[in-house]
């Protein structure tokens, strides 16, 4: 269990702008920390319970593995079991729909805690108890598999805050039926009430400290006997000379008075003391004077400016501090600055690609772990327990506006670019499925996401580069083959941008992020836009080939004409989607070893397209030509790409039975490949959500298992 002090140190953790806190425990007049003090005397840690709710996932595992070896009722540790199941896929629900919401793990963690702690007494709720976990884990399940398949952002947001209403009214019941009267929720980092709403009503009998940095937020849901407040000068000195080092915090009356003022510019900010602390710590030389010239000098300098998303006290010290970092410690910050915030990585470092660019940060590990170690004793960086380093975000935004008023944006831009697109995996020239390599992808997704983020909102300060095209057309073509269809779409519209105004860009580049495109438009139900999309693709890598730039039978090229034709299909014409497809394949006969997974792909196509001109016989022969392509191991084919494959003939094989009346070998089939796709693409794919209704109107009409039908059709639903 989290001890006292652990929880105090988090409330003065960057994002603690303003606190709520119930007076049922303390007295109008005593202050949050006040409330802390109190509280500690109260409740000792074996009855200490409390809901961590940040902004990132935890292992939940391991903490019901600590609860279950608590609890002696298998019943209940069974349910927990199955609930840790249904966690895969919720850090994606998470960072995509609710990055600064209460975080549902430490949530789930919280409740499950408050109730085996006290198992033995109260064995007769546990039925309760079971029936509520149950339901958290379906809804889990059910709005992350939505997510993905989907992307309906506002009526997911819609349906997960109900969720979160859920989970917290099931830890309110907790305390409800436990009678508990002593205990603390930390609210953290909290943007919208409405998520605890439903639990204020069930929570008279402990303390509740909000955090946000909004100070309003909750003022509708309290009444007289709650003060909204920051810190006071009091506190605010307090907190300041207790984060000192040991050898300055017997201070004299003359420096206590530079202390006090030094605390007036910060406006009660918890971050904006550790700051200052941090920033004292690093610069003190013989008095706090120059400190305090320091610090007034940068918030004149501040003044002159408008400051519309920051406070100057937080603007002001992050900018004094970032004044005193190494060369080496700044060029790690403005690069973090332009990447995702929380998981920059080591390996990003040290990897051998890295060690050859040129770019501007440390050449070794020895410098690398002093600049960390500078950026660390400012308080400007934490690192995680995977040993990832995390920026705070409004920092970020500080870091670039430095970076524009020194002119460093477009250089430290562009290495950033350099980096992640160093470690990034790359398409194969056959364009081959990038399958193989998804875990890789999976690591920098968010980086480039970024990346595409901070172009669109500097673009007029900073210049279009093919490489970062490429970078996003790799990127959006990995999220387009994992069902990631709105993001693909964003990533490359945006490379294609970039690829169009470069003086310097070439046809390929623009076929292939034409070819994101249409193919995120061909899922999408835009059918004629898709087709036309990708003609131009075919015509530009046409175009390629008559000037010499790739080859006649180049694998690419061949792909143009497999995409097409898979359009051609979305515009009712497969007749001429067979031609494009037998296009394909007599393209790739040259160079087969090359591409094996390939031609098994326009295989397949071919037999989906005789398949909807009604050519039975044609469309079982190029699929099980496509299966036994399929079987051929090489580099071309690897065990990722064959389960890739497998997962849509035999897809394609049951429909093909189907369409022959043979129902009971098309039932079969259809199950087989439900199997391979949530082995391929997890339960949340668009191709996983298929299997699922096709089964489900397989079972329906053989009324079999109507129960099962009507499971599967809501996955779809």
């Amino acid at each position: 269990m989290k001890s006292f002090k652990k929880i105090r140190d988090k409330l003065i953790k960057p994002n603690s702008a303003a606190v709520v806190k119930s007076s049922s425990v303390a007295g109008k007049d005593k202050s949050w920390v006040d409330v802390l003090e109190e509280f500690k005397v109260q409740v000792g840690d074996a009855e200490y319970h409390q809901i961590q709710l940040t902004d990132t996932i935890t292992l939940l595992e391991d903490r019901c593995k600590e609860l279950t070896s608590l609890s002696k009722d298998s019943q209940l540790i069974d349910t927990i079991d199955r609930l840790i199941l249904k966690f895969g896929p919720i850090g994606t629900l998470a960072a995509s729909i609710a990055p600064s919401n209460p975080e549902v793990c430490w949530l789930v963690w919280g409740s499950l805690q408050c109730l085996a702690a006290l198992n033995n007494k109260h064995v007769h709720i546990w039925q309760d108890v079971i029936e509520g976990l149950d339901r958290i884990g379906n809804d889990l399940e059910r709005f992350s598999e939505y997510l993905e398949m989907f992307h309906s952002r506002a009526k997911l947001k819609q349906e997960i805050e109900g969720f979160y209403h859920l989970l917290i009214g099931y830890f309110g019941y907790s305390i409800k039926i436990l009678k508990l009267q002593n205990w603390l929720v930390i609210f953290d980092d909290v943007v919208d009430d409405s998520v605890i709403a439903e639990f204020w009503s069930v929570s008279k009998k402990g303390t509740i400290i909000v955090t946000s940095r909004n100070p309003g937020v909750c003022l509708d849901l309290v009444d007289d006997s709650i003060e909204v407040s920051a810190m006071s000068l009091a506190e605010s000195t307090s907190l300041l000379v207790e984060l000192l080092p040991p050898n300055l915090r017997a201070i004299s009356a003359e420096q206590s008075s530079i202390v006090i003022e030094i605390c007036k510019m910060f406006d009660g900010l918890p971050l904006a003391m550790l700051l200052a602390a941090s920033f004292i710590r690093k610069t003190l030389r013989t008095s706090l004077h120059e400190t305090l010239k320091h610090l007034t000098e940068k918030r004149d300098f501040l003044l002159q400016y408008e400051l519309p998303h920051n406070s100057l006290s937080l603007n002001m010290l992050w900018g004094a501090n970032i004044s005193r970092l190494s060369k080496d410690a700044l060029n790690i910050l403005q690069i973090m600055s332009l990447l995702d915030a929380d998981n920059f990585g080591e390996e990003m470092m040290f990897d051998e690609e890295i060690k050859r660019l040129d770019v501007s940060l440390p050449r070794n590990e020895l410098e690398y772990f002093k600049a960390v170690d500078g950026l660390s004793d400012f308080s400007l960086i934490r690192r995680r327990d995977d040993s990832s380093l995390c920026v705070h975000r409004l920092l970020q935004d500080v870091t670039i506006q430095r970076m524009i008023a020194t002119g460093t944006l477009q250089v430290a831009f562009g290495d950033a670019v350099l980096i992640i697109d160093a470690l990034f995996p790359k398409q194969s020239p056959e364009g081959l499925l990038m399958s193989s390599v998804w875990l890789q992808c999976e690591k920098y997704l968010v980086h480039v996401e970024a990346l595409q983020a901070r172009y669109t909102q500097y673009i007029d300060r900073l210049e279009g580069n093919p490489r970062l095209a490429k970078l996003l057309y790799n990127c959006s073509w990995t999220m387009f083959e994992r069902g990631m269809y709105d993001r693909a779409m964003k990533l490359a519209k945006t490379g294609l941008d970039i690829a169009l105004s470069s003086a310097t860009s070439n046809r390929l580049l623009v076929a292939d992020l034409m070819t994101t495109i249409g193919g995120v438009q061909l899922e999408s139900t835009e059918q004629q836009e898709a087709y036309n999309t990708l003609e131009c693709a075919l015509d530009l890598r046409r175009a390629a080939c008559e000037v010499g730039t790739i080859e006649a039978n180049h694998p690419q090229l061949a792909n143009s004409y497999m995409r097409l034709g898979t359009a051609a299909l979305g515009i009712r014409d497969p007749w001429l989607a067979m031609e494009l497809g037998e296009k394909s394949i007599s393209l790739r006969s040259n160079r087969e070893n090359e591409q094996i997974q390939m031609l098994a792909m326009s295989q397949h196509n071919v037999a989906l397209a005789a398949l909807c001109a009604g050519q039975l016989e044609k469309a079982e022969d190029y699929v099980k030509c496509s299966i036994e392509q399929s079987l051929v191991t090489g580099q071309s084919m690897t065990l990722e790409h064959k389960k890739a494959m497998d997962a849509r003939n035999i897809y394609c094989l049951a429909n093909i039975y189907l369409a022959k009346g043979e129902r009971t070998q098309a039932i079969q089939r259809h199950e087989e490949a439900l199997s391979v796709r949530l082995e391929v693409f997890g339960g949340t794919h668009p191709s996983s959500g298929c299997s699922y209704w096709k089964l489900g109107r397989l079972w329906e009409s053989e009324d079999k298992n109507k129960a099962e039908y009507e499971h599967s059709f809501l996955k779809i639903k």
